[in-house]
């Protein structure tokens, strides 16, 4: 009977009401017939095996006993494990909580973010609605530069940056393969790094090139002018994103990434970037090398961090990528930019497609 007991209370469980209640019965039980045959019980005691008859009461007795004290063993271990689990868990929420208020913006975030949308679309708004004969591509390259220093000011306040970090933005714009012939393509390749010498142009999808005019600063100054720390600059994007063979990317680190993928890329210390490329790439050595070598002069000294998200109309191709970075590590770093920052910066992405179609329209029409 005991053992039947015994075995059913091991599939009912140690943390089942029930369970508890088995035990104290068992004890009772012992206990019950301790009282009633205290001297049969004790002619029992020390046990000495196969010696003499042992009384049935005594049996019942001691098995109750021995019983209700594994159980309630196993079920005080029962319950010290579920104590750890519940505080795993508490420390998980806890975890999951305090990783969920560094990443929330600030608590006046959403005006701020109200106020620089509305800005950024009136200032749109004004340029194209121009007189055709006063549109000129400076005006809309002034018109785009109030969009990224939108940008940039929305990830400063996302960050919670003092104003002494200076953060910018910039566009490179996408130019297939098929285009980069004759004296345009010569001048593309004179602005291309982190790609061999030899790298033929129409081997590639295309080169992702960087405008000075179409980049700002939070930097004090107005209106927003072209971030003059930023030189003319190309970067290879190839057909294939990963090496068939290995795995590896083909595609460099930021701006050609996201352009191939379409998502957004994110880099917390640029000086990390020519180690990514000799582990993850599938680049030759000098092109970590240059990376390493970029990212420690003068001229990149603004670029500590950054994220790149591409510019895809809903209906087509990317025509280019949005770059983000400021002059220290860790952009965004606390801020899960996935998932916290892309739905906040994708409107004014869509808002750059309109400008950036009209400037090539203009561009096109005075060449």
């Amino acid at each position: 009977m005991l053992e039947q007991l015994t075995a059913h209370l091991k599939h009912i469980g140690p943390r089942a009401p029930a369970y508890a209640t088995a035990v104290s019965l068992l004890g009772l039980f012992a206990g019950l017939l301790g009282s009633l045959y205290a001297d049969a019980i004790k002619s029992t005691f020390p046990f000495v095996l196969g010696a003499r008859h042992v009384p049935r009461p005594a049996i019942l007795f001691w098995g109750a006993a021995i019983a209700a004290t594994a159980l309630f063993f196993f079920g005080q271990r029962a319950a010290e494990a579920q104590r750890k689990e519940s505080e795993m868990r508490l420390d998980k929420r806890s975890d999951d909580l305090s990783r969920l208020v560094r990443s929330l913006p600030p608590s006046d975030f959403l005006l701020t973010f109200r106020d620089i949308f509305w800005e950024c679309g009136n200032a749109l708004l004004e340029t194209v609605n121009l007189p055709p004969k006063d549109l000129t591509p400076g005006i809309v390259r002034a018109a785009i530069r109030i969009v990224l220093f939108g940008v940039a000011t929305l990830a400063q306040k996302f960050d919670g940056a003092s104003p002494e970090v200076v953060y910018a933005s910039n566009i490179m714009l996408f130019h297939p393969a098929s285009e980069l012939s004759g004296d345009e393509g010569e001048k593309i390749r004179s602005y291309l790094r982190f790609s061999p010498p030899e790298t033929d142009l129409h081997a590639l999808c295309g080169v992702l090139v960087l405008e000075p005019e179409l980049s700002t600063t939070t930097a004090p100054g107005r209106p927003p002018r072209p971030d003059t720390s930023l030189t003319p600059l190309a970067l290879a994007v190839p057909k294939e994103l990963r090496d068939r063979s290995t795995g590896r990317w083909k595609a460099l680190p930021g701006a050609p990434m996201a352009f191939c993928t379409g998502g957004l890329e994110a880099y917390r210390d640029t000086s990390t970037l020519g180690d990514w490329c000799r582990q993850k790439g599938d680049f030759p050595q000098s092109t970590a090398a240059a990376v390493d070598d970029y990212f420690r002069t003068e001229e990149a000294r603004s670029v500590r961090s950054f994220i790149s998200i591409p510019i895809k109309p809903l209906d087509g191709q990317a025509v280019g990528v949005l770059n983000i970075h400021r002059n220290q590590p860790g952009l965004l770093e606390e801020k899960e930019p996935v998932k916290q920052f892309v739905p906040l910066a994708t409107p004014f992405v869509f808002v750059l497609i309109p400008p950036l179609k009209l400037q090539e329209r203009l561009r096109d029409n005075n060449a």
